[in-house]
């Protein structure tokens, strides 16, 4: 046996396994003109190293008088399969572009008439405050309450603004998260929200197993708890803002989690809503009203993060004594 002769055999083999290999994944790759010429290239070789492996065997090969064709189309037939394999390989990066692209103009668009729309909102609040303020000029009690009116409309659109900007930002940037620890940016966002609605009575306490836990998150963590905090606050009618924080742990599916709970006594919100009040996109209608795009960042973010978020009743049953926004993010290991 020479060195030709356990080529040749290899060669055989090697063709063998490319041949069952393709068969196999033959639903799932390439188009089919690539196939035909794959198929092709592969019965050439085969017919060629059997031939081989025939002489070699001392078998007189019926095959030999087709040797020099052989010779002539394998060359051809790796010249046309790199052909076809660059073409489409060239084609299915310019899908990718494309779908890329119109995903970023859709957004773009999306962004564009979302800001229009709540913008147009938000001035008319204030336009209207400020009439009536023209008209009660001399009343200090409604002046007040109309500057208060005024000063809600211009942190709703300070909050759209920024909303918009960080959604923006975690379309474009790639994912990057680090182990953070939950209670110091909890505090942070309760300074905040507090320091935001100076005017308001606000009681949030805190209630934890420990005073220190890990998640696998980034910065945008803290947008989070700011949007659920401000959700309580605005949308509660109540003297005093009560939220209650849970802080636990929990397993889910092998997984280890921490479970934060935002309990408050605001004014709820209802069954069939509970599901659409996270999924306001780009594709979603943008007349819808209410919890606004702040939930659905927290959603994006959230889900970033492998973890989930959903709303229940603070008291099961009645959704008017209150909200319980639940959490599960990652425990850093």
């Amino acid at each position: 046996m020479n060195i030709i002769s356990i080529i040749d055999f290899i060669t055989l083999f090697i063709v063998l396994i490319t041949s069952i290999a393709l068969l196999k994944f033959w639903k799932r790759s390439f188009k089919f003109n690539t196939k035909i010429i794959l198929a092709v290239l592969l019965a050439v070789n085969l017919f060629h190293s059997l031939s081989n492996f025939l002489e070699w065997s001392g078998i007189t090969s019926a095959l030999d008088p087709y040797e020099d064709y052989i010779q002539i189309l394998k060359p051809l037939l790796w010249f046309v399969l790199f052909y076809a394999f660059i073409q489409e390989t060239s084609e299915r990066k310019l899908k990718r572009s494309e779908k890329k692209y119109r995903e970023a103009y859709n957004r773009a668009e999306f962004y564009k008439d979302l800001f229009a729309h709540d913008i147009s909102n938000i001035l008319q609040g204030i336009l209207s405050a400020s009439q009536l303020c023209k008209l009660n000029f001399e009343n200090l009690d409604v002046l007040k309450e109309l500057t208060n009116l005024i000063e809600k409309q211009v942190l709703r659109g300070s909050h759209l603004v920024s909303n918009i900007h960080i959604l923006s930002q975690l379309e474009d940037n790639e994912l990057f998260f680090q182990a953070i620890e939950v209670c110091k940016i909890l505090k942070d966002s309760i300074t905040i929200v507090k320091n935001t609605y100076p005017n308001k009575n606000i009681q949030i306490q805190i209630e934890s197993i420990n005073e220190k836990f890990f998640v696998m998150a980034d910065i945008f963590l803290q947008r989070v708890f700011e949007n659920i905090l401000t959700n309580a606050i605005i949308h509660n009618n109540n003297p005093i803002v009560e939220v209650l924080l849970k802080i636990s742990k929990e397993q889910k599916e092998g997984v280890k989690f921490l479970k934060i709970e935002f309990i408050d006594n605001g004014n709820g919100i209802e069954y069939a809503r509970k599901e659409e009040i996270f999924q306001r996109g780009f594709k979603k209608d943008i007349s819808v009203s209410g919890l606004g795009l702040g939930l659905s960042l927290v959603k994006k973010i959230v889900t970033n993060y492998n973890g989930y978020i959903w709303v229940e009743d603070k008291v099961q049953g009645d959704f008017s004594k209150g909200s319980n926004f639940i959490i599960l993010i990652p425990e850093a290991s």
